[in-house]
């Protein structure tokens, strides 16, 4: 709870390889955040069923994006997926897409993903999505014939 920087509408955490990260939250995510505490300041965000004042566990947090991309119909579009199941770096990759399709530069995608190396997200991200390309390929080829 102490993570979150109410003022300035951010949450730091700690990642991968235990680095110190901040993300942004939109304003209507932080309001339903607020009711969701109902007054609490303190403890985990989300903390565990089983263990008073102790934090998700990560196999506890692939269970649930899981158990709810379930719900919402979801599966992996990797088809070496075993279980074809959705799980949380599928989320992370979606963002990144997301923010590439929205038009945001590579340096700020690269900031909100904490890559270390503009490279990595240039080549993770940085090309087009098929479809934007099939967008691209029908406006210029197809409409003109």
């Amino acid at each position: 709870m102490e993570r979150f920087d109410w003022e300035r509408r951010r949450i730091s955490f700690v990642g991968k390889g235990r680095l110190v990260g901040a993300t942004p939250l939109p304003p209507d995510l932080l309001q339903d955040i607020r009711f969701y505490l109902a007054g609490r300041r303190e403890g985990h965000l989300f903390p565990a069923r089983n263990k008073k004042g102790a934090a998700l566990t990560n196999v506890q947090i692939n269970r649930i994006i899981a158990e709810i991309g379930k719900r919402a119909g979801l599966k992996s579009p990797n088809p070496k997926s075993t279980t074809g199941n959705i799980n949380p770096h599928m989320l992370r990759q979606t963002f990144a897409r997301l923010c590439k399709d929205s038009g945001l530069g590579t340096e700020a995608s690269q900031r909100l993903m904490r890559h270390a190396s503009f490279k990595t997200t240039y080549h993770l991200y940085g090309t087009m999505g098929f479809e934007s390309v099939q967008e691209l390929y029908e406006s210029q080829f197809l409409e003109c014939v």
